[in-house]
This record gives structure tokens, sequence and C-alpha cells, in this order.
């Protein structure tokens, strides 16, 4: 205890002892005192300071208010600094009347400072100098809740959210309905900005130019030549706004860092900047201890501006190695203090706008080619960065990585027109799927890999790298569009038009102040639902979602302030928000309204504002004014949320998660209980009551746990679903081994509360564990029996069947099934219940099943072989099925086709023995698809190697051709993109040193070099991915390489479209093409619409068989008429024709005399594009095009419900199970709801 504090203790009379004694009383009497009246101006000048720091806050009347410092809390004041005066007037033991005294007065004297005090306390002038001695104090003072050197303390408390004045609260609205304070109290809700939005700063800290630093230098290129050199000045004023965030209950934010302030050098190896890293370690430490969470984007837009100089910055895929180590400093540097990381924040709107329109810095209009070769180079650099964290940093720092997306919902422009729907879809893919798909699927949409020429492709390391990469979905919605689908005559690539109106002239909301954004709740949760459907339910983080609200930025502050537009914005955002939990079951766990402050708006400069609190620009200190849209915000939904974010599903069920999570897909939790209850359990005992679990849930853990412990857990399912768990999807029932009485009870209990239930899981199941009172319990109840069949007769269930049967279901499908699983008594059943048996040999090969194979051809008569008995041997690599089958009195058929899928499928030894007796082969095929796959061993097995082995070895040294030297001043810089796509583009083992080689050495001021070591057998494809200005060169190498070193080789560069006449000519000369290459060059020129080329290779014996149906797909008329003029076999151009989407191709052929013929698929291909206009025209002809139950199944798996509707309205026949099963599988939910509303 200090000594000043320590008791006045009873000591022995002495001479002089009372006057010692007294001076002593008086002197502790004062001291007590000034301690207390101390305390008491320093508790006044914070909350003075408090005040002055959050001068917008509103009375129902608009009047300046405070967060509840009203008469009654300074009473409250006085009261407790007068029992603190007592109190240490109490620490005197036997006061002397002299000392009591002197209390006496000094006590009035402190009440008559104070009422003084309570005179003033209204008076600005006094708040604000109070304030700026408090400022003046704390700026030399370490914060309250962090040591002497400003870090946290451990154990260190929350600052106290202040009140916010009740008057304020009664006038702001209710909470949105969806949203009910349990919800809100599970997810993480928070505030967002970026580094060069918010911070200024520019040129402090050693910090180095951005593509905005030199974008916005430009004139014009940004509204009123705005920059963000100063912005918010957040860079000065961070402790201003950490405060700011404290009074409004913000305990999620979420910044950005600047790569070129935290490494002026932005490239490998450069030197990372000490005051740029302290300024960001200083801003966490802040907010750590003032109880916020941060979330940390490495890069918002702002890439260095010295690596677009270098190399054309996103452009190019080097840009991956310097975000490396940009990531890689910041990660040792300041993963301590984070752990929750996002890569890129909208790449698409960097990518589109930046490099693609040039709206957006860096300014350039590369069009698609620009816009997809930047959106590559970030999702590498992503996947990249996010490799590095989990392997290096992962276990230590414990955090997750993502990447946030933007997502703009796409509403059709005529809700009644097919192709508007498709087109929507299309839109969502080329929006979000784009980038999202890679993160998932591993691979870019096939729908841009069709239709986009420019797209890079993927190697299978950049697959491997990029599948996984995000620990959970980060979107930015703002907005939703309207598309259409694009006019007759559209080029190619172009799949959809986006509208800002509709086809009435309607906007899709209230507009802001930009042009492009308008208020539209529902696309945010049709986005949710979307991200569901296609990526199985991942945990999503809305990471921005805000409005400019329209002339705000031309009100008076006191008008601005009132900001309702935004306030009605995010009140309906967040209804639609939570309603997608609730009802939708979306995964929701973080959610960040974009922007804490008014900042600069890219290319809009400082125009629309977006802040939740206004920054006075023409204020000296750029002065911070909260909105009423924050008030409201803080009211209802920051003060909710939880201090740490973390998905709904894993957070009461952390223990289990390691052991469970693995096996249970989607992201699911388990309920299982924990330690002595899974014990309990295990012995039989009765089990504690179910744990408290996070709403929503998606409980399918059944199957994954162990016996004793599902019963305990399908009651939990149960009175979940009853109780708690309204709009979850519980798939639970599944379980083969769950009780017929659980089933029941979850049965009533999801339909009662209208949950969703996968039913054609749910019947599979029961179906698979021979449940015949379930099944018929269940088709009783209602549900449907699609595909209970099937799953009979893979699991061997003969009761099932006869049920089946007896209820008249579909049994078509069972001998193939039985067959494929090698199930003989289901097949013996077959046989006498006298069903179709013809495709058993096929299935059985597929399956693998000798016996059954043994079984068939046994029959009287034997069961026919089918096509593919020979070819699903070889693809398996089972010598002892094709040696059997070729064996018999009646040996299964074997074609061309059987040695190309062992050689696909690297089926060596197979390959041998196909040869060595007679099964005929396309030799070329079966190299270009051995090669293709990566088949090293199968294409080293050639039976030319000996002759090619004979030759003489290749000179040490070789000059490069003189075709070369033009090129000789190269440079590497603009080659390297084209040199890394044909690094991406060739497969199958093939080496791309050719072109590195044959670039770099272009490069060595014109010097020849020796001509690298090839790789051999070669696939020499990539001319088609090369500049124009090499292909020619190319081209001649190609031809030198295959007739001087690679005889044999399969040159498959001759089917590149744009390649020209002369080279092809040369190329035809010098290398032996087989008869599929030839197929496969002509189909290329026909593509591509070239009448010469084609009429030069019929003139030297090119096998044209598939030029007519390459034009037919591509729309190309004239070469159409110049086949039939040269009276070329038309093959298949109807049904190529249908494949491309062609109708006025259809017309041309129908219109010929003779008409040519329909072919098999026609309908087919038109009920999969939804193509209603064709699906018409077709059957409405005097000789309809033919359809059967293909057609349906076609419409159902790729969702096109118009054409199902009108496929079923028309007559066409239908697998009603079959087609539910195809658009269940394919989550097309409209489709299976619409399929099982029709009558049976």
């Amino acid at each position: 205890m200090p000594p000043d504090e320590q008791p006045v203790q009873a000591r022995p009379e002495r001479a002089g002892g009372a006057a010692a004694r007294r001076r002593a009383a008086a002197a502790a009497a004062a001291a007590a005192v000034g301690r207390a009246a101390a305390a008491l101006a320093a508790a006044r000048a914070r909350a003075a300071l408090a005040v002055e720091q959050r001068p917008g806050t509103f009375s129902p009347r608009g009047e300046r208010g405070s967060f509840g410092l009203d008469g009654g809390e300074g009473k409250g004041r006085k009261q407790r600094a007068a029992r603190g005066l007592a109190a240490g007037l109490g620490r005197l033991r036997r006061p002397s009347p002299l000392a009591a005294g002197a209390a006496l007065v000094v006590g009035l004297l402190l009440l008559v400072v104070l009422a003084a005090l309570a005179a003033v306390r209204g008076r600005p002038k006094v708040r604000a100098a109070a304030a700026r001695a408090a400022a003046a104090s704390s700026a030399t003072a370490p914060a309250s809740s962090g040591g002497r050197d400003g870090r946290p303390r451990l154990g260190a408390k929350r600052a106290r959210t202040p009140q916010i004045d009740p008057r304020l609260s009664a006038s702001l609205p209710d909470a949105p309905d969806e949203c009910s304070a349990a919800l809100r109290s599970k997810i993480a809700w928070g505030v967002a900005t970026s580094a060069y939005q918010v911070e200024g700063a520019a040129s402090e800290g050693g910090r180095s130019p951005s593509i905005w630093d030199a974008f916005s230098a430009r004139p014009g290129a940004v509204a009123g030549n705005a920059t963000g050199s100063v912005a918010a000045d957040h860079y000065h004023h961070f402790r201003d706004d950490i405060r700011l965030m404290v009074a409004l209950g913000v305990k999620h934010y979420r910044l950005s860092l600047s790569w070129t302030r935290v490494l002026p050098g932005a490239g490998r190896g450069s030197e990372p900047s000490g005051a740029g890293l302290r300024f960001y370690r200083r801003l966490l430490r802040e907010l750590h201890a003032a109880g916020i969470t941060p979330v940390v984007t490495l890069c918002h837009m702002d890439l260095p501006q010295a690596l677009q100089d270098a190399y054309g910055g996103a452009l190019d895929p080097q840009l991956a190695d310097d975000f490396l180590y940009y990531a890689d400093t910041v990660f040792a540097a300041l993963g301590g203090y984070v752990k929750h990381w996002l890569t890129f924040s909208e790449p698409m709107a960097m990518c589109q706008l930046g490099y693609g329109v040039g709206a957006y810095a860096p300014g350039l209009a590369r069009g698609a080619a620009g816009q997809y070769a930047c959106g590559h180079a970030l999702l590498l650099a992503h996947g990249r960065a996010a490799q590095l964290y989990r392997q290096k940093y992962g276990q230590a720092q414990g955090g997750r990585v993502s990447i946030a997306l933007a997502a703009h919902w796409g509403l059709p422009y005529d809700p009644a027109s097919t192709a508007d729907v498709n087109a929507t879809e299309l839109y969502m893919t080329f929006q979000l799927g784009w980038l999202a798909d890679p993160l998932f699927f591993g691979d870019y949409p096939e729908a841009m890999r069709r239709s986009q020429p420019s797209l890079p492709r993927l190697k299978p390391s950049e697959r491997a790298l990029l599948t996984g990469s995000v620990d959970f979905v980060a979107i930015n919605y703002y907005t939703s569009h309207f598309v259409r689908a694009p006019p007759p005559g559209a080029p190619r690539d172009q799949l959809y038009e986006e509208s800002l109106t509709d086809h009435a002239g309607a906007y899709p909301g209230p507009p802001s102040d930009t042009f492009w954004q308008f208020t539209a709740p529902g696309g945010l949760r049709s986005t949710l639902a979307w991200i569901g459907r296609r990526y199985q339910r991942p945990e999503v983080w809305v990471t921005e979602n805000g409005v400019a609200s329209p002339g705000e930025g031309r009100l008076e502050r006191r008008d601005a302030l009132k900001d309702r537009h935004r306030l009605d914005f995010y009140r309906s955002s967040l209804d639609a928000l939570c309603a997608a939990v609730t009802r939708d079951n979306a995964n929701l766990a973080a959610y960040f309204a974009w922007s804490l402050l008014d900042g600069f708006e890219w290319s809009d400069g400082y125009g629309p504002r977006y802040g939740l609190v206004l920054v006075d620009r023409a204020s000296p200190r750029l002065a911070r004014y909260p909105k009423l849209s924050a008030y409201w915000l803080a009211t209802h939904f920051f003060r909710y949320a939880p201090d740490s974010i973390a998905c709904l599903e894993i957070r009461s069920c952390r223990a289990q998660r390691s052991s469970l999570l693995p096996a249970v897909r989607g992201g699911a939790m388990s309920a299982a209980p924990a330690g002595k209850r899974r014990e309990a359990a295990a012995r039989g005992e009765e089990a504690s009551p179910p744990p408290d679990l996070p709403e929503p849930l998606v409980l399918h853990v059944l199957g994954f746990l162990p016996p004793a412990l599902r019963a305990w857990t399908a009651r939990l399912v149960c009175k979940a679903a009853r109780e708690r768990f309204r709009g979850a999807t519980v798939v639970s029932l599944r379980c083969p081994e769950l009780p017929l009485a659980a089933v029941q009870e979850a049965w009533r209990a999801v339909q009662g509360a209208g949950l969703t239930l996968q039913r054609p899981q749910l019947i599979g199941a029961r179906a698979a564990c021979g449940d015949v009172a379930g099944l018929a319990w269940l088709h009783w109840a209602g549900c449907g029996m699609g595909g209970v069949c099937l799953q009979a007769a893979e699991h061997g269930q003969l009761a099932v069947l006869e049920w089946a049967r007896g209820e008249g279901l579909d049994l078509k499908e069972v001998c193939k099934a039985a067959a494929w699983h090698g199930q003989l008594a289901v097949l013996e059943w077959a046989r006498d219940q006298g069903l179709d048996l013809r495709d058993v040999c096929w299935a059985a090969a597929g399956g693998g099943h000798l016996d059954v194979l043994h079984w068939a051809r046994a029959q009287a008569p034997p069961l026919p072989w089918g096509d593919n008995v020979c070819s699903w041997a070889a693809r398996r690599g089972d010598l002892e099925m094709l040696r059997w089958a070729r064996a018999q009195a009646e040996p299964a058929p074997w074609g061309e086709h059987v040695c190309c899928v062992a050689a696909q499928f690297g089926q060596l030894e197979v390959l041998r023995w196909l040869r060595a007796h007679g099964c005929p082969w396309w030799r070329g095929e079966c190299e270009r698809k051995a090669a293709l796959y990566g088949r090293v061993a199968v294409v080293a097995s050639r039976t030319h190697r000996a002759a090619a082995a004979q030759r003489p070895p290749p000179p040490a040294a070789r000059p490069w051709p003189d075709a070369a030297r033009p090129c000789g001043r190269l440079t590497v810089g603009p080659c390297r993109p084209a040199q890394r796509q044909v690094a991406r583009r060739l497969s199958g083992g093939v080496m791309a040193s050719l072109i590195e080689h044959s670039l770099s050495c272009l490069t060595l001021e014109g010097a020849p070099s020796p001509l690298p070591e090839l790789p051999e057998p070669l696939v020499l494809h990539v001319l088609s991915f090369l500049p124009p200005a090499l292909q020619a060169w190319a081209a001649k190498l190609v031809c030198r390489v295959a007739r001087e070193r690679f005889r044999g080789a399969t040159v498959v560069s001759l089917r590149c479209p744009e390649l020209p006449l002369a080279a092809v000519q040369e190329a035809w000369r010098a290398v032996g093409i087989d008869e599929e290459q030839q197929r496969q060059l002509s189909a290329a020129r026909a593509a591509s619409a070239d009448v010469a080329g084609l009429a030069w290779l019929r003139g030297a014996g090119c096998d044209m068989w598939a030029a007519c149906s390459a034009a037919a797909e591509h729309g190309h008329l004239a070469v159409l008429e110049w086949a039939r003029d040269q009276g070329l076999d038309p093959g298949d151009v109807c049904w190529a024709a249908a494949q491309g989407g062609r109708l006025d191709v259809l017309r041309w052929a129908r219109a010929q005399a003779p008409p040519l013929p329909w072919g098999d698929n026609v309908c087919s291909w038109a009920a999969q594009h939804g193509d209603l206009e064709m699906l018409r025209w077709a059957r409405a002809q005097a000789e309809p095009a033919p359809w059967d139950r293909d057609v349906c199944w076609r419409a159902a798996e790729y969702g096109q419900l118009e054409a199902l509707r009108w496929l079923r309205a028309n007559g066409c026949p239908w697998w009603r199970g079959e087609c539910e099963f195809l658009a269940a599988s394919n989550s097309h939910q409209a489709v299976v709801v619409w399929i099982r509303a029709q009558p049976e």
C-alpha cells in the first residue's frame, strides 16, 4: 500500500505528539480531497471528450444530444465523489477536532466547485476546453487497456460501449422482421474500409506509388481530378476512428493494407518499410486493445505501379511471385494480430474495369483478353498465398484465408422470355462463377471455356493449387441488374446483355448516387441461395454491402447526417439477409457494412458517399460525424455481434470438430456428445440432454457415427427439427440403419415445420437397407419413389423389388444396375419376371464382373454382347475378361476404338495384347490420346521406336533456321504471357521447352543458340496460342522438327483455325498426317470459314468428312454450300447445327432436295439449350424431328424448365423418376418441384 494511503497507526504519547498527529491528519485529509477532486476532473474530461467526438447524435427533433450524459447521471457522479471523499476521510482513526474541522471546510469548498461545474456543464466552450485538455493528456499517456508500450495487456477488458441517447433510440426504426435477436447474436456484424480510400498519407512512411496514384494523376481520369493522397486521413486519425467504432459498438473491422506502404520496392527481394509495418502494428494493437477483431485484405485494388511498369502488372502471371513475397512478409510481421485474411478484393472489378475497359487503374482497355489474363494472374497469386499460409503459418497462427469476390445478381429482362431467364444464369456464371468455380472445382466454368477464346487454360498443377484454397466464401454485394439474351448477329462470345432497366423501363429498385447501383435486397438473398446450390452450401461472409445516398454530397451537414435512404437500404438488405439464413438455410457467418467513413470512391472521386460516418472535408482535421444509419446499425446489430467470427455450424462443438468434420460433407456440424457422453452411450446408458446447438444446422452426420450413438442423434434430429430449426435441411435420414420409428418421427416433424427434406436420398437409404415397411409407409405418406428400384438392385434387395413390382413402379433399369454391381440373384429374379436383359453384358463389363458375363452368355439363347464389352475391359486393364470374351464361340466384337480406350487410360499391357491378337487401331489417334492424357509409357512403346533409335543422334549444336532471324530483336517481356499460356495448354507431359527456349534465345542480342533438346514424342499444338507475329515462324519450326527428328510424331498444331494457309500447305507437304488428323485439319479450316484452304486440302486428298459438321456447328453457310457443290458427304449437318444452336443452318439443311436427315439428337440439343424456337420449328415440319425420353432427360439435367413444360405439354415421353433424379443431382430445385407436382 502506498505510504499516503496507509492508515494512521496509534503511537505512544510523546512530547509534541498531539501536534504531530494534527499535522499528519490534516495532510492525509488534504491528500484524500486532492485525489477525489482529480478523479472527478478526469471523469468529467473523459465524458466531455466523448461528447465532443460524437457531435452528430440526434434527438427526435434533430437537436444535438449526447450518449446518456443527462442530469441524473451527473447527480450520480456527485454522489460517488462524495462517497469517495467520505471513504478517504474514513481512513483516519480518531481524528482530532482540528483535523475534522479542516476536512469539513475543504468538503464545503469542493461542493461549491461541483455546483459551479454543474452550472456550466452545457456550455460548449467549457466542454471543448475540457476535451482538448483531455486529448492533450491522452496523447502522451498509454491506452487505458494497454501497457506503457501500447501493447494490449493480457486480460485487458474491452472498453465499455456508451449507451445511445434513449430519445434517439426511440426515433429509430425497429430491426427487420426476419432478424431475431437470437440470430443477430450469432452473426459477426462489422464495418469495412480500404487503404487507398481512407488512409491518405500517400508520400509518408516510405510509401511508393500504386496504380491508383498514377491513374488519378491523369487529368480527367477521376471525377473532379480527385486523388487519394489525403482521403479520410485515417493514417493520422486511426485512434479517433477506433474510439468512434467503440462508441458505436463495432466489434469487427475489415481493413486493407497498402502493398506499397509495406514494400516500397514492391517486388521480390525488396526491403520492407519499417515505418509502414510500425503503422500497421500500432493500428492492429489498438484494435485488439479496443476489443475489435481485424479482418485484413492484403490488396484492395491498389497494385504497385512499379510492377505495372516492369511487366504489365496483373496482365502477367509472374505477379504471383511478387505477391507471394509480399504476403510472406505480411504474414511474418503481422500474422500474430490477424486470424482472418483476404488476399484480394473484387478481382473482377479490378480486371474488368482496370484492364478490360480502362475506367479504373491502370486504365488499360485490352478487352476480354486483358480482363481474363488479369483474373488468371490474380487467381494464381491468391492460390499461392493461401498455400503458403497454410503450410508455413497456419498451424502456428491459426488463421483462415479467402478472397472477396464481387457478386451482382442478374434479373431477367423479360421474365416471360426463356432466353432471358437462361441468360441470367449465364450472367451469374460469368460474374461470380468465373473466379469462384476454380476455387471449388479447379477450373473455369464450362460455358466460359466453350465461348471465350481468350480465357486462359489452367494446368493440372494450377487446378490442384486453386481447388479448396478458400476457407469461406467472401462476397461484395451492392445491386442487381437486368440481363437479356444477345440480339441476333451478336458475336459468338457474347452470351448475354446487361441492362439497367427491364422491358418496361423500370429499374431494379430505388436509384442511388451512382448510375449503376439500385436498392435490390432480393438480389442479395438470391445470390446467397445461388452460392449454396452451386458450391454445396459453404460458409459465406458478406464482406461489403452499402449504398451512396442520392445527392448526399450536395447537402448541408445537418441534413446529410439524416441519411434515411441509407438506413432504408440497410434495413431492407439485412431483412433479406436474415431471410436467406432462416428460410433458405444460408450458412452466413459475417456481414460488413461499407463503409465506416466517407472516402475516395475510385473513378467517382469524392462525389458518392458510402460512409456510416460523415467526414467533413472542409474542416482542418477532417472531423467525423456519425450518421443516422450508423446509430441504427449500432442499436440493432453491432451491439449483438459475438466477440469472434466463427461459422454457425461449428461454434458449439469445437471439441468434436477435428474427428468428425473430415467425414461430414458440406461443413456440417456433428451433434455428437463429447467424452463421457460418448462413453455412456457406448455402454447403452441413457445419454445426456442434447447440447445447445447453433441455428441453422445441417444434420447429416448419422452415417458417420458409431452405431451406439445413432439412436440418440436421431432423437436429437427430430427434436431440433420440430422445435428450433425451421428452414433447416435435415438430410440425416439418409442413414440406412436409422430405425423406422425415428424416420417416421422425423418425417412428421419436418413436414409439420415446413422443412426441406432430401427425398431421393431418404428413399434410397431405405431401399439400400431393404426396409420394405419404411418404403411402404413413405409411399403412403406421399414421398416420391423415383430411384428406389435402382438402389434395391444395386444392393440386392429382392424383397424391395417384389414390393416395387406390386406397386407398379418402373423396373426398366433394374437389370443394368444389377449387372453393374454383380447382383446375380437380382438378375435371375429379373429373368423370371421377363424383364429386358439386353444390356446385361455391357453393364457387367463396365462393373468388372466376369461371373455375370459367364452367366449372361450361358443363358439360352446367350444374351447379346453389346457394343462396349471389350472397351470396358480395355479401360480397366482386365486381360482375363478380354481373353475370355475373345475365346468364346461367338467372340465379343471389337473395333478401332478399343485400342484408343486402352491408350487413353494407359493400359500398355492390354494394348500390346490387342495388337498382338489383331485388334484394329487408328495409330495416330491412339498416340494422340496417350500423349494428351500423359501416358508416356504408352507413347514411348511405338513400333517405330527401334527405327528411330537407329538414326544418328542430333548434333550438339545446331543454328536456328533463317526464318527465326527476323524475330531476333523480340524481348522477353511481351512474349512471356504467350509463353506461359503455351506452357498452360500443353498437356500429357509434353514439354514447353520448345517455345520457352526459343523465346529466350531470341533475346540474346540476336545471337543464334543451339536447338534445344526436345522430348520425344512431342505433341505440337502450340500455334493457336502464340501471337500472330510468331505463328509463321513456329509453323516452319514445326515442319522442320517433324521432318528431321520426330518422324511419326502427332502434329496437331495444324488444327489452329488462324494458321495461315501457306503454313498449312508447307506442313502438309512436310509431315505425314493420318486420316483422323486430316479430319481434324479440315474441321479447323471449316470452323474458320476458310473455303480456299478447304479447296486446297480437298485437291491434296485430305479427308473432308468432318468439314460439313464443323461448318454447321459454327453457322458457316458459305462453306456448306461449297461442300454441296463439291458433292461432299453432308454427314451430321442437322445434328451439328442443333448442337451449335444454328436454326438458320437447320432450315437450310431441311430445304435441300432431298432434305438432309435429322440425325438422332436434334431435339435433345435444343432441349439442353432451352431453345424453344428450334423445338417448335423442328416438330412443326412435315417430317418432324424425332424425340424420345432422352429429350426430357436433357431438359431436366440442364434445368430447362420451360422446355420441359413444353415437351410434356406436346406429348414428349419421359421417365419421370430419372428426370427428377437428374434435376436433383444438378441442383435444379425449380425443376424438381415442378416434376413432383405433376400427376403420376
